[in-house]
């Protein structure tokens, strides 16, 4: 039984303001590695398909410059779960 006494709203927007600034501190560690590498842009491309998908890719400006795996996961982990705070749900909209 749901307990009356629980404010589901606070808890949401507590969860959610704790998500933003977990992104805020994510997305600064990012750009610094990034930025370390000289690169100077970032595309993520997700890849949806029935009611599930992913970051299938992460390409980088210039194009010259290779993004190490490990970051190139750290950065397709990132996207995912800015799309998911803005837009929670998203990963399994069917279309």
């Amino acid at each position: 039984m749901t307990n009356p006494q629980i404010d589901y709203a606070a808890m949401a927007a507590q969860w959610r303001a704790e998500r933003e600034t977990n992104l805020k501190a994510s997305r600064t560690e990012l750009l610094a590695k990034l930025r370390a590498l000289g690169i100077s842009e970032v595309t993520a491309e997700y890849e949806g398909y029935g009611d599930s998908g992913n970051v299938e890719d992460v390409t980088v400006q210039p194009a010259e410059v290779q993004l190490p795996e490990p970051l190139a996961t750290e950065v397709g982990d990132f996207a995912w779960s800015l799309a998911y705070h803005h837009h929670p749900g998203f990963e399994g909209t069917v279309t």
